[in-house]
This record gives C-alpha cells, sequence and structure tokens, in this order.
C-alpha cells in the first residue's frame, strides 16, 4: 500500500512539474501598434498624394484622409490617461485638418511624429528589442516566409509576385529603404497591410519579428558587407556612437547624421557594420544595454504611474540584462558584483513600496552609473579561457562523481537483496541519461534565449523534478 501512495506520489509530482504554463500575460496593444504605424505612413507617403498645395493622386489623398480619421478614432477608444488622450486628440485632429488643407509634407511630417513620439512616451510602448536581432534567425523566417512575394533577393520579384496589386515591396529600393526604420518594419510584419496582400505574421514571437525585420533592414547592404573584412570592427566603433534603440527605430538616413559626428570613419560604413553585423564575442557585454534598457524603462513607468510596469522592468534588468554576464563579472569583481547586485535589489523595493519618484530616480541613476563601470570592467579584462573551462569541468566531475556513487549504491543494494532483474532497468537508465544529455545539447542555444524570469521558472521546476525524484529513490531504498 505504502509502495503503491510512493508510485502515485511520484508520478502525480512529475505531471505537474512538466505541465504547461504561462508565466506572463502579454498586455494586448496591437491598436497603439495600429496607431503609430499609420502615423509612420502618413508622414512617408504624405508626397504620394499632394505636393505643392495639389492633389495629385485622390486615392492616396482620400488613404490620407481615412487614416487620419482612424488614428483619431483608436485613440478615442483607447485607455490612455484623460489628460494625455486629450492632448493627443488635438493633435490628431489638428493633423486632419492639415491633411484637408493640403498642408506642405513637412508640416504634416511634424505633426504626425509628434504625436506618435507623444504616445509612445505616454504608453511606454516597446520600440525596440532588448537584445540585438539574430540576422541567422531572420534570414530562415525570410526563406520561410517572405521569398514567395518578395524574392530571395527581396526584389520585389518572388513566384506570386506577378498576380499581385500592389506589388510586394522591393527591399534593394534605396530611395523607399532608407527612410524606413526596423520598427516600421517590425509593425508591417506584425500588423500586415490592410487591402494588400502583405498579411499579419503576429503568430510569431516579438523576438522572431525583430529578427526578421532587422534582417529586412540588411539585405540593401549584404553585397557590401560580403566584400568587406573589417565590419566587425566597424560594428564595435558604431556601437559605441548609437544604441540598439536608435538602431531600431531611426532611418538610415538619420543614422548616417548621426553617425556623421564621428570622425574616424565613413558614417555609410558605419551604417553597412550596424546593419549588417552583430555583437558576436561581445554578447555578454551587449547583455548590460539590456540591463539599462529596462532600468530607463521601469523609471519612464514609474513616472508616469504604471508602477506594476516598472515592477517588472527593474525585475527583467537583472534576470535578463545582469545575470548573464554575472560570472564573468564575479570573477573579475566579486565585491563590486555583490554591490550591483544589492544595488538592483534597492531599486526593485523602492519601487515595490511606490518609494519618492525623485529617490526612484536617483536609485535608477545609480544602477545605470554601475552598469557603465561593468561595461569598463569587461572591456579591460576577459576571464581567461582555460580558467572558465577549469571551473565547468570542475561542476561536470562533480555532478558526475555524485550520478556514479548513487548508481553504485543503488547495484550494490540490488545484488544483496538478490533482485538480478532489475539491474538492466538501472543501466537502461543510466544510458538514456545521458542520450537525452546529448538530445540537450542541441536544445541548449534554445534555452540560453529564453527569457530569463521564464529560465528562472525552468530551473525551479527541474530542481522540483529532482527533488521528487531523489524523495522517491531515497523511500525506495529505505523499503528496500
Amino acid at each position: 500500500m505504502i509502495r503503491n501512495s510512493l508510485y502515485t506520489f511520484f508520478t502525480v509530482g512529475v505531471l505537474l512539474c512538466i505541465f504547461p504554463y504561462n508565466v506572463m500575460a502579454s498586455k494586448d496593444d496591437s491598436s497603439l501598434r495600429t496607431t503609430i504605424h499609420l502615423l509612420d505612413y502618413i508622414s512617408r507617403d504624405y508626397t504620394a498624394a499632394v505636393q505643392n498645395g495639389q492633389v495629385i493622386d485622390e486615392a492616396e489623398f482620400a488613404e490620407m484622409q481615412e487614416f487620419s480619421d482612424k488614428v483619431y478614432v483608436l485613440i478615442e477608444e483607447s485607455n490612455l490617461p484623460q489628460d494625455n488622450k486629450l492632448l493627443i486628440l488635438s493633435q490628431l485632429k489638428e493633423l486632419g485638418s492639415q491633411i484637408e488643407k493640403k498642408a506642405p509634407h513637412q508640416s504634416i511630417y511634424n505633426l504626425a511624429q509628434q504625436t506618435r513620439q507623444d504616445i509612445i512616451k505616454t504608453t511606454g510602448l516597446k520600440t525596440a528589442p532588448l537584445v540585438w536581432p539574430d540576422l541567422k534567425n531572420g534570414k530562415s523566417l525570410y526563406v520561410q516566409h517572405c521569398t514567395p512575394c518578395h524574392g530571395v533577393n527581396g526584389a520585389g520579384d518572388g513566384k506570386l509576385a506577378a498576380g499581385l496589386k500592389p506589388a510586394p515591396t522591393n527591399f534593394l529600393n534605396d530611395t523607399l529603404m532608407q527612410e524606413i526604420s526596423s520598427f516600421q518594419a517590425y509593425n508591417t510584419i506584425k500588423l500586415g497591410v490592410e487591402g494588400t496582400a502583405m498579411q499579419s505574421f503576429a503568430t510569431l514571437s516579438d523576438k522572431e519579428i525583430w529578427d526578421l525585420a532587422f534582417y529586412i533592414k540588411a539585405l540593401r547592404f549584404t553585397p557590401q558587407a560580403d566584400k568587406n573584412s573589417e565590419l566587425q570592427q566597424k560594428f564595435d566603433q558604431a556601437n559605441n556612437a548609437v544604441n540598439l534603440e536608435e538602431v531600431a527605430t531611426l532611418s538610415d538616413v538619420e543614422l548616417v547624421k548621426r553617425l556623421s559626428n564621428n570622425d574616424s570613419a565613413d558614417p555609410e560604413l558605419l551604417l553597412t557594420a550596424l546593419r549588417t553585423q552583430s555583437p558576436g564575442d561581445n554578447a555578454q557585454k551587449y547583455s548590460l544595454d539590456k540591463a539599462r534598457n529596462y532600468l530607463k524603462s521601469a523609471l519612464q513607468n514609474y513616472t508616469s504611474g504604471r508602477y506594476s510596469s516598472a515592477r517588472e522592468d527593474a525585475l527583467a534588468a537583472y534576470l535578463e540584462g545582469i545575470e548573464p554576464s554575472e560570472a564573468r563579472l564575479k570573477a573579475n569583481a566579486p565585491a563590486f558584483t555583490a554591490s550591483l547586485e544589492q544595488q538592483m535589489f534597492e531599486i526593485r523595493e523602492i519601487i515595490e513600496n511606490k518609494g519618492d519618484k525623485a529617490q526612484v530616480e536617483k536609485e535608477i541613476d545609480t544602477g545605470l552609473a554601475m552598469l557603465r563601470q561593468a561595461e569598463e570592467m569587461m572591456q579591460d579584462k576577459k576571464l581567461n579561457y582555460w580558467l572558465s573551462f577549469a571551473l565547468s569541468a570542475s561542476i561536470m566531475l562533480r555532478e558526475g562523481l555524485e550520478a556514479f556513487l548513487i548508481l553504485a549504491l543503488i547495484l550494490a543494494l540490488i545484488r544483496s537483496s538478490g533482485l538480478k532483474k532489475a539491474i538492466p532497468w538501472v543501466h537502461g537508465g543510466w544510458i538514456t541519461a545521458m542520450l537525452l544529455g546529448v538530445a540537450g545539447w542541441f536544445f541548449s542555444d534554445w534555452v540560453i534565449g529564453i527569457s530569463g524570469k521564464n529560465r528562472e521558472i525552468m530551473e525551479g521546476m527541474i530542481s522540483l523534478v529532482a527533488v521528487i525524484v531523489l524523495a522517491f529513490v531515497g523511500f525506495w531504498l529505505h523499503d528496500h
């Protein structure tokens, strides 16, 4: 009876641990993204409808009117704070009025972009990825989803392109693509374009959409990148001048202007590096960029009264930004690493207790200063390769020795009790475990790529399974 209860306890425990779960519920921001998307469209395509105060294309002009009316309705139906909503609605009303008056393009552009920035600031809408997108994965997604219409090289000449009106976008068109940011490409992929063959790819994860958006922006620069072996070095140089958020939200034209302040290189070459390269071996350094972005977002959300979002951002700053670099930082400066962890805790605590805004800003500024110091440490010192190898090998040796001792004990007990039929099952168990370990190696990239919060939960679940297994083995040994 006791033995049956133990088997039941073990089985139920394992099933509970591996049962699918949902750790975070993401807010539905599709209406806000649609609004931003339409404002970007108006900013860019108004010149196709009106020039010199005259309508040059009635259909395009009607579209401008329709979209300006639609964004007004979307904001009117939104849950924005009342004061912010009234300000944005007044701007959108003025935008509609300026379109009716066939105002100059610059006036429409300035008004649409100002309204766009106010919406982003008010809502805290994420406009950039938190980690540098994976261009290789972007290419794989492009081949899978985009080549039938846009073609292998992105020229808009896919097998299905001939029958489509309007024609698929030519991603190699400099005039068009230099004005479009990765964030605009992200919104187009996520939302689709109504009335065209460009469907929504909302089923893709945010990370996948960012990978695809950055790859699309890289297509024009690929031929030049293939001929230049120094672009990785240029990438590091360019990334000191602009951050990931700017690379995501600025167009090529705007980025070139920003990079022109760098006198040591051709800004066009730096742009090519930013569009075609990624952090590579400096990936740990860029996890600190992620921590910085989260802390800035936490401050923005806190000052806007979005305390729940601020708490999530502060926690993610540690889990997503600090933890991936923690081992390397600790090896170089253990005392500083402990201070950084304590500072992150204090930031989370003051946000949790809804402290004074000035004090929250002070603590976050201190955290940002410590992140800059951490970056300098990681640039000046590199963890010795053989030390890393020795640390990892020692862990594997310790765990392997523990497993060997447990197996030896189980086999000895089986032999002493005369239950030789159980021996093949024991050997089958450790052989299966080794095969699963090898299989796990192939999933290591996925494990490393998942979010820090999910990774913590996954580790907790695995630990719980391990406890249940050990408890079961303990009871089994005691019973025999």
